[in-house]
């Protein structure tokens, strides 16, 4: 860190990773993980990484987790294509699909909250030849307490990504 002209300068640091079907280039680099100072750095934040099916990659939280306690997001494609590429941020894990077909609803696991009362997700979609996939967030306060076990449903739409917690111990952020 440098501190010029008496004011603090902040880095941002960026991971980029692409995607390959064989040795043929099926997703071109995309940013998956940016930090500055005050942020996280990716290996201090995610474990290694788990292949959880053929078309799906998480990288699950590094700190503490809860025994007995998951939380599981749905994503249900509703487009009339297949998606490409998918990456899911939630507050804890990060996951990549890839190839998610129209009408597919896949469950994923995910590590229950340790430290906080809120869930945030980010979803970003590669539709295929587009260069800017759109990006989506949703965020929801957690009001089931500590053993309170949450499913949430991501509903990737033509024009839109929508966010919802199907048991109703959580609320969207306001």
């Amino acid at each position: 860190m440098t501190k010029p002209y008496g004011f603090f300068s902040f880095e941002k640091h960026r991971l980029r990773a692409a995607v390959y079907k064989g040795a043929a280039l099926y997703v071109p680099p995309r940013e998956i993980h940016h930090a500055d100072t005050m942020d996280t750095a990716f290996a201090d934040r995610y474990g290694s990484p788990e292949w959880m099916a053929a078309n799906i990659l998480r990288f699950p939280a590094k700190w503490a987790r809860q025994t007995g306690v998951r939380d599981s997001i749905t994503v249900h494609n509703r487009t009339r294509g297949t998606l490409r590429s998918v990456r899911i941020g939630t507050a804890q894990d990060l996951f990549f699909l890839s190839d998610l077909a129209a009408g597919d609803e896949l469950e994923l696991e995910s590590t229950a909250r340790t430290r906080t009362d809120i869930n945030w997700f980010n979803v970003v979609v590669e539709r295929g030849s587009e260069t800017s996939p759109p990006r989506e967030s949703g965020c929801f306060s957690l009001s089931g307490g500590r053993k309170a076990e949450y499913d949430f449903l991501i509903t990737l739409s033509t024009n839109r990504v929508e966010f919802a917690e199907r048991r109703g111990s959580s609320r969207p952020c306001e």
